[in-house]
């Protein structure tokens, strides 16, 4: 190609190597992902975000970057239930369990579950999801706390990049501020501490301040990530505080700044704690897996990539 450099001649010398050795996925035939029209220029044009990819990026994004290509599976028993448990509330605000039930049961022979075992014990425990949403939605109307939408859109510009999305609920809080909740149907709950810190929250909360959400005014109150998919008898509760306008600051500065990262084109590997449960970790040189090629047809053996120069994607040590 016009203008590759050696590395690039070096890493199209070695696939070709790999390719006649019979190693899959060397042959760029088999490259799916591949465009097949003009790559876009990442530098030109505005940029559309949603708060989950701010935040899948701030945590890797090598991580972000292959998921958003591609590199996911498809929905599963886990995500369906969550689908389906967030759209009973938005169609049931109130969380009248009997109401919420009618919803579940129009959507639930799209969950493909069958009548067996599995189904009846992904059945209870949504159950025991509504359960907990109706108990907390009836201690919040008892705070007087005033429902003002389910997934409510919104979309705002921060100096070219636009952060658009929903925010699963938003209230008005007893003092008249808006708050903003985050419903989570996962196994575990997040961290007090993480709560504080969560990108999306703080995307929402710059939302209402914004004046983006459609017909909602006021100052924010705060966020809230609501999980009932957890162990727990009741809900749990993480809150992050409302911001002052040095947070709100701060959350702008940090979208300009994963605005510039992802038009960049260089895509850092950053090893956490998502490593556990990374989609893409066979693509990550920071893995094991990921710093092999799979092995040819036939055999057992692995075929270990030269020189990391070879690869687009760095780790932190490299960036170093």
């Amino acid at each position: 190609a016009a203008g590759a450099g050696p590395d690039a001649a070096g890493a199209a010398l070695l696939l070709a190597r790999l390719a006649d050795a019979g190693v899959r996925g060397a042959d760029p035939a088999e490259w799916s992902w591949l465009p097949t029209g003009p790559v876009p220029d990442r530098q030109v044009g505005d940029l559309a975000v949603s708060p989950s990819a701010v935040e899948k990026y701030l945590r890797c994004p090598l991580q972000w970057y292959l998921t958003a290509s591609g590199g996911t599976v498809p929905q599963g028993t886990a995500q369906g239930l969550g689908t389906l448990v967030h759209a009973a509330l938005e169609e049931v605000p109130d969380a009248d369990v009997p109401a919420l039930r009618v919803v579940v049961e129009q959507g639930w022979e799209d969950l493909e579950l069958g009548d067996g075992w599995v189904s009846r014990h992904q059945r209870r425990r949504v159950e025991d999801m509504l359960a907990k949403l109706s108990v907390w939605a009836a201690q919040q109307r008892a705070a007087g706390v005033e429902v003002l939408g389910s997934e409510v859109p919104f979309s705002y510009t921060v100096d070219g990049v636009t952060v658009r999305g929903t925010v699963d609920r938003v209230e008005r809080t007893a003092d008249g501020g808006v708050r903003v909740v985050d419903l989570k149907t996962g196994r575990s709950a997040a961290s007090a501490a993480d709560a504080r810190e969560n990108p999306q929250l703080q995307l929402y909360q710059l939302a209402v301040e914004s004046g983006a959400l459609e017909g909602i005014v006021g100052a924010p109150a705060g966020g809230l990530l609501l999980f009932v998919g957890t162990p727990a008898r009741k809900a749990a509760e993480r809150v992050q505080p409302a911001p002052g306008e040095d947070g709100l600051e701060a959350v702008r500065e940090r979208v300009r700044e994963v605005g510039a990262g992802m038009r960049a084109g260089s895509f850092v590997a950053r090893p956490g704690s998502a490593c556990q449960r990374c989609l893409v970790a066979s693509s990550c040189p920071t893995t094991p897996q990921g710093r092999r090629t799979p092995p040819p047809a036939g055999t057992g053996a692995p075929v270990a990539l030269p020189d990391p120069a070879v690869r687009q994607a760095i780790t932190e040590e490299d960036a170093a």
